[in-house]
């Protein structure tokens, strides 16, 4: 870099070409120059963005004009004659894209593979990134759109992505962002820049070139995804971090002055706090208005923090997933504790509750799976990167089980006769094993060691099936949808959709289906129900067995279960 550059604001990268962008508006550029690339145009005045594609450079100044200089063997410096009022632009590796203020999205340059054909269903556009010959827009709701080349899948946007809030465009794979701080990514994985680090917590800003490059709320910049030429080679000693960008192969950062504060403590720089008073490691941001939920929600029980913030991180129960805590809706006094939080279906979860278990005594494996059968859920099963990040943001505060090096039970097992240290792992649910995320050096079987525990800073960890002190925990989850509604059970059990007598999270239905007038017994009072629906077919209460038809088999089943339910 010039010695001369000064206080920079903004970085962007071209192919082997750097652009940047002055605390005055100025821009400079430097590196590659073959093509004129780095020649910044003398009578460029003040600019408020700048970009970069593989050898051409862009600026865009504050009444919309948008500015090229560098090759045009593909027309990229041949900004469209129509275009006005440009509020955003970005680069691809040989065509440009530009956000017009009404929401429309226009391109040119390079249009091999269809990259700058723009989708005429489109609709508004909110943000936008050029790929290496794809591009990509953000539009309303957080939805991901992708077109031009497709081989490596990068134009093939996943199904059910959750809502996302940047994206940006690598040479042959796509990042989205999401609204949780969380990364997805699809496309080439050639040199693993689609593979997203398990560990990678909550993040701020994406960047892609033939790597993938992510800024954490801390400040902290992560890369992965390496082609050998150091652009993964983020200096040891380098401070936190304002704005990353990347050009084809290499990586840059804006570092933070040295008075970066962080005032609530909560790991996430003023800078990029959405909240900066209130402590919100997770950065949610459920209405997307750039205001964190623990600021921007209310506090019905008075005590200082959001609702929202409570509700999700089960320190007040919600059990109809609504973020009111039920206390507020019932009147009843809140009582703040550790209570299950359901992964939603519409945050693109998969409907089921979690709840972390702490233990105040040495406990064991056979211990966790007794309880939590009976509380009608199971040790969990983390099958996929996007179901352990939502349970890690669910650990609860505590000297026995919040800080690093703590650990939490999960369900996974080893078979006794396996062969050590990696053979023979399973779901205890019989779920197929396919994710993983074991740290350094594990599994290695330290002492009869099959079961595995979730390590709170980063990944698992093999541990004693025996016994578990009190730095270690214990996950379960509720999947069990025993009626067919498509709902968890847990919920409707909670809030009373489902009958559940003796309050064991089990509906009563599924528990003692003999109990035809749900008065927690199998008695004389249950026959005339059953005998006035003899010989039925179809969905019926009194269906005891299951089997389809009320007849002879559930006379039997009835009577079989006579007596108090459970007992």
């Amino acid at each position: 870099m010039p010695p001369d550059v000064g206080a920079v604001r903004a970085v962007a990268g071209g192919g082997d070409h750097v652009v940047a962008l002055s605390e005055s508006g100025q821009v400079r550029c430097w590196g590659n120059n073959a093509n004129g690339q780095s020649d910044v145009p003398s009578d460029l005045g003040a600019v408020v963005q700048i970009t970069g594609n593989y050898n051409t450079s862009l600026s865009l100044d504050a009444s919309g004009i948008v500015r090229a200089w560098g090759d045009n063997t593909f027309g990229q410096r041949n900004i469209p004659a129509n275009i006005a009022a440009v509020v955003s632009i970005e680069g691809g590796w040989d065509h440009n894209l530009a956000l017009q203020a009404n929401g429309q999205l226009r391109a040119w340059g390079r249009n091999s593979e269809g990259q700058c054909n723009v989708p005429a269903n489109l609709g508004t556009v909110l943000a936008i990134s050029g790929g290496g010959y794809h591009s990509m827009a953000l539009t309303g709701g957080g939805v991901v759109r992708c077109w031009g080349y497709n081989a490596m899948g990068q134009s093939t946007v996943p199904a059910g992505l959750p809502a996302a809030k940047q994206v940006a465009g690598g040479g042959y794979h796509s990042l989205a962002l999401l609204m949780d701080g969380g990364v997805r990514a699809w496309g080439s994985n050639e040199f693993g820049q689609s593979s997203v680090p398990g560990d990678l917590g909550v993040v701020v800003e994406i960047a892609a070139g033939r790597q993938s490059l992510a800024l954490k709320a801390n400040g902290e910049v992560r890369c992965w995804g390496s082609v050998g030429l150091g652009e993964c080679n983020i200096p040891a000693d380098m401070p936190p971090a304002l704005h990353i960008a990347c050009g084809s192969a290499h990586s840059l950062a804006l570092i933070a002055p040295s008075s970066v504060s962080d005032p609530d403590g909560d790991g996430v720089i003023t800078s990029y706090d959405n909240c900066p008073n209130v402590a919100n490691p997770s950065q949610l941001d459920a209405d997307g208005d750039g205001i964190g939920d623990a600021c921007d929600f209310p506090d019905c029980n008075g005590d200082g923090i959001s609702d929202f913030t409570q509700c999700r991180d089960g320190t007040l129960a919600d059990f109809n997933s609504n973020d009111i805590p039920d206390c507020c809706e019932q009147g009843t006094p809140c009582v703040v504790g550790i209570y299950p939080v359901q992964w939603r279906v519409k945050d693109g979860g998969n409907g089921h509750w979690y709840q972390w278990k702490a233990w105040g005594s040495v406990r064991s494996l056979a211990d966790a799976v007794a309880e939590s059968n009976a509380l009608g859920g199971h040790l969990a099963t983390l099958t996929t990167v996007e179901e352990e990040s939502f349970v890690r943001v669910q650990v609860p505060a505590g000297s026995c089980i919040g800080p690093a090096g703590s650990e939490a039970l999960i369900g996974l097992v080893q078979a006794e006769q396996a062969i050590e240290p990696a053979g023979g792992w399973s779901w205890i649910t019989g779920e197929a094993v396919g994710y993983s995320n074991w740290r350094a050096g594990e599994p290695n079987d330290a002492g009869n060691e099959d079961a595995c525990l979730l390590n709170v800073a980063s990944g698992w960890n093999d541990g004693s099936v025996a016994g578990l002190g009190c730095s270690n925990a214990a996950i379960y989850e509720w999947s069990a949808d025993c009626n067919g509604d498509g709902i968890v059970d847990l919920g409707q059990c909670r809030d009373g959709t489902l009958p559940d007598a003796n309050r064991n999270d089990i509906p009563d239905d599924c528990e003692c289906p003999a109990d035809l007038n749900r008065d927690g017994n199998v008695s004389a009072s249950d026959l005339p129900l059953l005998l006035n629906a003899w010989g039925s077919t179809g969905n019926t209460s009194a269906d005891v067995d299951g089997d389809g038809f009320v007849g002879p088999s559930d006379l039997a089943a009835l009577l079989s279960s006579w007596g108090v339910c459970g007992s």
